[in-house]
């Protein structure tokens, strides 16, 4: 399962990991994107800093990842997996929206995440995490 960073990168041309974010999408067979990501991702690039993405051109991106990708939806199996983490882990704040991206993935039987931001994640211990800056 892929990260919001990982896709964010792979459009923006000026990241340091434009290439890397880019290897791993199109290297790696079975990559699942959680719904909860594209989201994500739409909010990130509509508001960058530098060089922000249209509407239209975002939506475009998430067009071509969900044609390329398939989609994980939040469902009851990972809504309860959300608060059982968030009961065992105690996050607080906007940490809340990695748990709940750690709960589709557990939901469906996925137990690999790679990101950018393996801190994220780090203290969630059901899942295996690939630190794509290493």
């Amino acid at each position: 399962m892929a990260d919001t960073n990982i896709l964010v990168y792979a459009v923006d041309r000026c990241s340091r990991f434009h290439q890397r974010s880019l290897d791993f999408l199109t290297r790696h067979a079975g990559i699942y994107l959680p719904g909860k990501v594209l989201v994500e991702f739409y909010a990130v690039v509509t508001r960058a800093a530098i060089r922000p993405l249209s509407p239209a051109e975002a939506l475009n991106a998430i067009a071509w990842f969900a044609r390329s990708f398939p989609i994980l939806h939040a469902n009851s199996d990972s809504q309860r997996i959300l608060w059982d983490l968030a009961q065992r882990y105690n996050p607080s704040g906007l940490r809340i929206h990695d748990f709940e991206i750690a709960s589709i993935a557990l939901a469906h039987r996925i137990e690999r995440l790679a990101t950018f931001n393996a801190r994220d994640f780090a203290s969630v211990r059901e899942l295996q995490i690939t630190d794509l800056q290493l």
